[in-house]
């Protein structure tokens, strides 16, 4: 069997677990998904309240995610040699322990911006998600939830950051070999 027909199978496989535990959590309605907004069940309409009783998802702190935790994995999108290898090690230093550097599935060109995406069941990993682009300079604008299917083998990692082609982007800065302090200058004389 070819590496491409292994990987499909695999990727079956896990597709059909994941359904199998979605499918499991869908049907046990003994927990809760989400945090009720109002728990007050009085006619507040008359006060000004809209009466809305819609329920809150809630997130973790971005401040209790241990690095050393989260399962994260750098995809390489930009199209420059060596870019997720260098982000990976980058993680490293700020105490993740990521998975192997992979490529995105699709072209390279066809990924413009660095993002990071999470797995959102049968466990979210959003303040994760969020922690790992705070590491790494991006805006929480940068997180979102990983598309089906994922854009580059994640395997079992609940993070991916995709590193996109955008100049002066994660993988552009990564290698350059910039220096990341500011350099002192000396006068002349």
């Amino acid at each position: 069997m070819n590496e491409g027909a292994f990987r499909g199978v695999v990727l079956v496989g896990v597709a059909v677990v994941i359904g199998m535990i979605l499918l499991a959590a869908g049907l046990d309605d003994s927990a809760p998904v989400s945090v009720r907004a109002s728990d007050d069940s009085s006619d507040s309409t008359a006060a000004g309240d809209s009466g809305d009783d819609s329920t809150v998802d809630t997130v973790p702190s971005v401040d209790t995610v241990n690095p050393a935790d989260v399962p994260v994995v750098v995809a390489n999108g930009s199209g420059l040699e060596g870019a997720a290898g260098a982000v990976t090690e980058q993680l490293s230093a700020l105490g993740y322990e990521p998975g192997a550097a992979v490529d995105v599935s699709a072209d390279a060109g066809e990924t413009l911006l660095d993002t990071v995406y999470y797995i959102t069941a049968p466990t979210s990993f959003e303040a994760q998600a969020l922690k790992v682009a705070e590491d790494l300079g991006l805006g929480p604008d940068a997180v979102m939830a990983m598309p089906v299917p994922p854009p580059a083998d994640i395997g079992l990692a609940g993070v991916l950051v995709v590193l996109g082609s955008q100049p002066a982007g994660l993988a552009e800065i990564a290698t350059s070999g910039a220096v990341t302090t500011v350099p002192s200058t000396v006068p002349a004389g």
